[in-house]
C-alpha cells in the first residue's frame, strides 16, 4: 500500500460544473488546485467532478489543468447516513475488482466501519490503495 498519493481536485465550491460557464469552471478548478497545494504541498493530479456531473467542456478544462478525470465504480452512498450495519453491507456488496469506492470524509458511519470493511476486503484478496495504483500500467 502506498503511504502517499497525489492529491485530488473535487472543485472549490462543489457546484454542478455543467451549469457554469467555462471560465467559472476553470476558476473552480484553479481555486481548488491552489487551496490543496497550499494545504498539502501536493499539486492535485486527479479530478472528480462533483456528483459525477460533467460535459465535454468540463473534461476539456480539467485536461487543460493537467488533471486526470477519475470516476467511481462502487458507491455505497455513505452520505445518506445509513446505520453502520447497512453501510457495511452496501460497501461490501458493491465493491469489485479494480473498483474505486466512493466514500466521503466527515461521515461518522464510514469512519466506524472502514477498519473492519478493509480487513474483510483484504481477506477476500483485494488490494487497497490510491487511484494512482490503478494507473501505474498506463503511464
Amino acid at each position: 500500500m502506498h503511504t502517499s498519493s497525489p492529491a485530488g481536485n473535487h472543485s472549490f465550491h462543489h457546484r454542478n460544473l455543467t451549469r457554469l460557464e467555462p471560465v467559472a469552471v476553470d476558476d473552480e478548478l484553479l481555486a481548488a488546485q491552489i487551496a490543496i497545494q497550499t494545504a498539502t504541498g501536493q499539486t492535485p493530479r486527479y479530478f472528480r467532478p462533483p456528483g459525477g456531473r460533467y460535459n465535454s467542456s468540463v473534461l476539456r478544462i480539467a485536461a487543460s489543468r493537467r488533471l486526470i478525470t477519475v470516476f467511481w465504480t462502487d458507491n455505497p452512498a455513505d452520505y445518506m447516513l445509513f446505520r453502520e450495519s447497512v453501510l457495511q453491507a452496501r460497501l461490501l456488496g458493491r465493491v469489485g475488482n479494480g473498483g474505486i469506492l466512493l466514500l466521503h470524509i466527515g461521515v461518522d458511519q464510514t469512519i466506524q466501519i472502514l477498519p473492519e470493511a478493509l480487513r474483510i476486503l483484504r481477506s477476500r484478496g483485494f488490494s487497497i490503495g490510491p487511484v494512482s495504483m490503478l494507473l501505474k500500467d498506463i503511464r
